[in-house]
């Protein structure tokens, strides 16, 4: 009989600690569901470019949703599509906000749009804007290269080795000396030609040893102090660079 009443205590017991983890279960859930986790701000940082009610409205995100029922990579992935983002991580603010943050493409240069005016590329390629005028930003302008219209549109690649060639050219400049070149013709990828302020003529070969050749190139135009003496500036190859000048 003893027993039997020990029996039934574990059994009441059992059961007691069984029916309190289902009232903490249920509890929890309507804690995690209840407005506590409504989001109420979105904070967006990194943009300069981009106005942050831009990127509010691309992030899809409505006031009041339940902060545990985002997709954070669904958010980025949306953000990723805008021309001017270059890279875009979101988290969330316990218990009511969403944080944005963002890295902007930065321009490089330029090159003739398919139909016209010109369009505004990155390092890598991408499309960020398109200008009617050259004038409109202080940018080098990259010659001899045929772009497709479906790599013309904001947000695409251009995929031009010749294209690519000149940007890696432009990327391992300083801004000083990016500000001297005017154009980079890149007709013949392995010989790109740079023209810089002043009209001189820079045959510069191919995208190796960049730093080597801009210190040549630096040497030469301080040495010569004026650049309209210079006709051309040959550091294609290794070696002492082949100056030519004006008659």
């Amino acid at each position: 009989m003893a027993a039997s009443k020990r029996l039934a205590r574990r059994r009441r017991k059992r059961g007691r600690k069984l029916l309190l983890f289902l009232l903490s279960v249920v509890a929890l859930y309507f804690f995690f569901n209840s407005s506590f986790f409504s989001l109420a701000d979105i904070e967006v940082e990194g943009a300069q470019k981009v106005k942050p009610e831009e990127i509010r409205s691309l992030a899809g995100v409505n006031p009041g949703v339940n902060l545990w029922h985002l997709e954070l990579k669904k958010i980025e992935d949306r953000l990723a599509t805008h021309p001017l983002v270059d890279e875009v991580s979101v988290r969330r603010l316990w218990p009511r906000g969403l944080i944005i943050r963002i890295k902007e493409r930065q321009p490089l240069a330029m090159v003739n749009a398919p139909d016209a005016g010109f369009l505004v590329l990155d390092a890598e390629g991408v499309v960020m804007q398109r200008l009617d005028k050259v004038g409109q930003m202080n940018l080098p302008l990259i010659t001899g290269v045929k772009i497709p219209r479906e790599e013309s549109g904001l947000g695409a690649q251009v995929k031009s080795p010749g294209l690519h060639e000149s940007l890696a050219v432009l990327t391992d400049m300083t801004p000083n000396d990016r500000g001297q070149v005017i154009e980079i013709n890149c007709t013949r990828p392995e010989d790109l030609r740079l023209f810089l302020a002043g009209g001189v003529e820079v045959r510069f070969g191919d995208s190796s040893r960049v730093r080597e050749k801009l210190d040549q190139i630096r040497e030469i135009l301080t040495q010569a102090g004026q650049q309209k003496a210079i006709a051309y500036i040959d550091v294609s190859f290794v070696g002492p660079p082949v100056i030519k000048f004006r008659p």
